[in-house]
């Protein structure tokens, strides 16, 4: 592996385009090795200074550091990906120099993170100058709500209320704010988004600059759907009702699924957002074997219901007949008349081995 102050004492503003630095020289020459880091992170930032003297006139050695230590190092020792990285050592002076000179310490991460991902062959050539040029355009803030329309087109969020909240709506309700209306501007004209959402250069912009955990939701307090989640829509409410509720709720429980109930007595078709039943992957609907329900109701339901596995419970009823249909959906249906425990049990089976 070349040495990594051969490369160093080549480089200059003229000749910097030709020149290709390797990263793990770097940390090589800065005493890293594939042990805990140490003081080593310290000493890459010495390097980091030597190589940067030039260029940033001995700047601020503290942020300096710590773009060293979130480009070399992953969890305390250095980050194996990065043994064969290189980058033009231009656009390595061209960051390092922004994170430098800019008056925003927050943004020593993101520079440190593109160029890690420049480095690693993430980012297209063709990107890379525009990926460089519009970090250093962009305030903090700007990089805070790109993010943050990432996460919510990424992933279904709901706010703490439990209200899902729409990606769309998010941009527009900036407009109205004229600080962040500038930002959206900035955003638009770096082709980062357009009025209502996200754009695909945004997007690759957002994942070169920012780890996925810094992208997951519980940054900007949202919750999110487990894995897998049961939803019990109830059309109908007495005791019966109530402790084959508990039971199905303590038999999800038992194969790690999360449940939440849905109360929709007075449910009259209308289109439902609820997120209960937008984040399930099971729902089970309740109903008395006398209930009549429109086809708007039933349209709904089959709407909302639409690729998740679905059950229809119903309460016995002695004054109908075993062979009348009580179905009003597409999903299979199942009258209880055992026990609530055996048939929370049964319902539970059934929908977990159905295809």
């Amino acid at each position: 592996m070349a040495n990594f102050l051969t490369h160093t004492a080549a480089l200059s503003k003229k000749d910097g385009a030709k020149s290709v630095l390797k990263i793990a020289d770097v940390a090589i020459k800065a005493g890293f090795s594939l042990t805990p880091v140490g003081s080593a992170i310290y000493e890459a930032s010495k390097i980091g200074l030597e190589v940067a003297r030039d260029y940033v006139q001995g700047r601020n050695e503290k942020r300096i550091v710590e773009f060293h230590r979130t480009l070399l190092s992953r969890e305390g020792v250095f980050d194996r990906d990065l043994i064969d990285a290189e980058l033009n050592a231009a656009d390595f002076h061209a960051l390092l120099d922004a994170c430098v000179s800019d008056i925003e310490e927050e943004k020593t991460t993101p520079y440190a993170k593109l160029t890690r991902s420049i480095a690693l062959g993430l980012v297209p050539v063709t990107h890379r100058r525009h990926f460089i040029h519009s970090l250093k355009e962009l305030a903090f803030e700007h990089l805070d709500i790109l993010r943050e329309c990432y996460t919510l087109t990424r992933y279904s969020c709901a706010s703490e209320s439990g209200k899902l909240i729409d990606s769309k709506i998010f941009l527009t309700n900036l407009q109205s704010d004229s600080i962040s209306h500038l930002a959206l501007n900035t955003l638009n004209s770096r082709g980062l988004i357009t009025e209502t959402k996200i754009t695909p250069l945004g997007v690759k912009f957002i994942e070169s600059c920012y780890s996925s955990d810094e992208l997951k939701p519980y940054n900007f307090n949202y919750k999110v759907p487990s894995q897998e989640r049961g939803v019990i829509i109830k059309l109908v409410d007495n005791n019966k009702v109530q402790a084959f509720e508990a039971s199905l709720i303590h038999e999800l429980k038992k194969r790690s699924i999360q449940t939440e109930t849905s109360h929709l007595y007075k449910f009259d078709g209308s289109v439902t957002d609820d997120p209960l039943i937008k984040f399930a992957n099971y729902a089970f609907v309740i109903a008395m074997r006398h209930s009549t329900f429109s086809q708007g109701v039933s349209d709904t339901l089959n709407s909302s219901l639409s690729g998740k596995k679905s059950i229809q419970i119903f309460l016995d009823d002695p004054k109908i007949r075993e062979s009348e249909q009580v179905s009003f959906m597409d999903a299979p249906s199942k009258v209880m008349k055992e026990s609530p425990a055996l048939a929370a049990a049964e319902a539970v089976e059934f929908i977990l081995s159905s295809k």
